[in-house]
């Protein structure tokens, strides 16, 4: 693949913008659209491996997905020549570099006479003073660049690691608060799954929000221990922001056994095994929240939802919030006492309280985040946490994959 960002390129932007523009019909339309293209993106539908035969289409909908202006074209053109003039000026400090070593050899090189006798040590030092001089002078260049470099790697990781962590964090404690009502739901309705779903979203929470804040914690670590370390500052500095984005790169305790297994051979064979069967646990439980997304889905559109009552709770319910903060009653099971289910119904209730108030809290700031992000969309998060964007969005790769799982014993 070539990133084309030619001057050519660039103009057969500018034409597909105005057969856009030629192309749509009012603001409806093209908010209708960009929807059905957006969803098509989140799904993988809408990839550029998939327009690799015609990467002009897929240029077309990008544009148009974003509705892109042709000024806008120019600011991206104009962004990647500054970056390729930036990274040009320090190629050309690397070959600098080169150039004087290549010409200080030379100078050694005529240091020796014929028959084999070497100028003394004072002459080489006088000869190659000079070129030493600008030696001294492009390391300086490199190593004032190679700085910037590492310390704006350091500001990615840390950037990640924030970013993550909130979420992460975010996501532990919506579980924290979530799994005793689940719990006594899943009980009472007879359904073992659920408490299992429960039980495995928290610990792969936890090991989530643990992986985001030591990755912080790695870049903090480099920096404090990399300033007393003199000469080797940088090389403290490296090694902690190449853990910082390992750290990055797991996720949840498969992720934490797919690492471990890099370590050796021994722990290739039994973290790889151990990470075979957490990935299992992983799809079981994905499979698990499809079907009840599915379910979920299925009782949203509902007739009885889209009543003059109910109509408030259905889009509150679509765009990610709890309308209704206190949870109804759950079906008593016939088998149970009634003053028994009062009392475990009473506390599901508490629970699922405090958890609707918090999701409410933790919707408000999924928004805020996605709004900060340039890579991102409000209008993209608000479909997401919607019944069918949900479903679509977050379970499509399980859907994809249940004809090829493979299941793993771990001994």
């Amino acid at each position: 693949m070539i990133r084309d960002f030619s001057e050519e390129r660039k103009e057969k932007l500018k034409k597909q913008i105005d057969e856009i523009n030629s192309e749509t019909l009012c603001w409806l339309t093209d908010g209708l659209g960009d929807l059905g293209t957006r969803f098509s993106r989140w799904i993988g539908i809408l990839d550029i491996n998939n327009y690799m035969d015609n990467i002009g289409a897929y240029h077309k909908k990008m544009l148009d997905m974003n509705n892109m202006t042709k000024k806008e074209i120019d600011q991206i053109f104009e962004d990647v020549y500054s970056v390729d003039s930036k990274y040009k000026e320090q190629f050309e400090e690397a070959v600098s570099g080169l150039d004087s070593w290549i010409s200080k050899v030379h100078i050694l090189r005529d240091q020796i006479n014929p028959g084999f006798s070497i100028t003394s040590a004072s002459g080489i030092r006088k000869s190659c003073k000079e070129i030493n001089k600008e030696i001294e002078a492009v390391r300086g260049k490199m190593a004032e660049t190679y700085e910037k470099e590492l310390t704006y790697s350091e500001k990615r990781a840390a950037m990640e690691a924030l970013r993550g962590g909130v979420s992460a964090l975010g996501e532990f404690a919506g579980n924290i608060l979530a799994m005793p009502g689940k719990m006594i739901s899943s009980v009472l309705s007879g359904n073992p799954a659920g408490v299992l779903s429960a039980e495995w979203d928290l610990i792969n929470s936890v090991f989530s929000t643990g992986q985001k804040g030591a990755a912080l914690f790695a870049v903090g670590l480099g920096l404090g221990i990399g300033s007393m370390s003199g000469k080797n500052k940088n090389k403290v500095r490296e090694k902690a922001l190449e853990e910082s984005e390992s750290l990055n790169s797991r996720d949840g305790l498969t992720g934490e056994f797919e690492s471990l297994a890099q370590s050796g051979t021994w722990e290739k064979k039994v973290y790889g095994g151990l990470a075979e069967g957490s990935g299992v646990l992983d799809d079981v439980n994905s499979m698990y929240q499809v079907y009840e997304g599915a379910k979920g889905l299925r009782d949203t559109f509902k007739k009885e939802n889209f009543t003059k009552g109910n109509i408030v709770h259905t889009i509150g319910s679509e765009l990610g919030f709890e309308t209704k903060l206190t949870p109804d009653d759950l079906e008593r099971p016939k088998y149970m006492r009634k003053a028994k289910w009062k009392r475990y119904n009473d506390m599901y209730k508490g629970f699922e309280k405090n958890k609707n108030l918090y999701s409410n809290f933790n919707t408000l700031l999924d928004y805020g985040m996605a709004a900060a992000d340039p890579e991102k969309s409000v209008g993209g998060e608000m479909f997401k946490k919607s019944s069918a964007g949900g479903f679509a969005a977050k379970k499509w790769d399980t859907i994809k994959d249940l004809g090829d799982m493979e299941y793993v014993a771990v001994n």
